[in-house]
């Protein structure tokens, strides 16, 4: 049994991508209270898929700044009520010498 089975983790990480790219579909986009790095919550958009995304049993992103824009541009639509149903592609990059999930536009 895998480890990450017994804890799956509720959003998709960079660690989890293992092929270099993922066409999902996306289900909604919603806001939701999250933690922060230092223990505070806070809203962010996030995107629900219509498949989990790579090794883990994740189906959801939090959408960083980066990201909410990049799907923007690929959908060339600012409206997220309008993202459902929509394919994007999820890539897998390394930043700052971690791995982190972006989206390919």
């Amino acid at each position: 049994m895998k480890t990450q089975s017994i804890y799956p983790a509720r959003f998709i990480k960079g660690e989890h991508l293992d092929e270099p790219a993922y066409e999902r579909t996306i289900v909604e986009v919603t806001m939701e209270e999250v933690q922060a790095k230092n223990g505070d919550t806070e809203s962010k958009p996030v995107a629900l898929f219509s498949e989990a995304v790579g090794s883990g049993e994740a189906k959801r992103l939090i959408l960083n700044r980066t990201n909410l824009k990049s799907i923007e541009v690929a959908l060339d639509c600012d409206e997220t009520d309008l993202w459902a149903g929509q394919q994007i592609t999820i890539v897998r990059e390394t930043w700052q010498g971690q791995p982190v999930v972006r989206i390919q536009h």
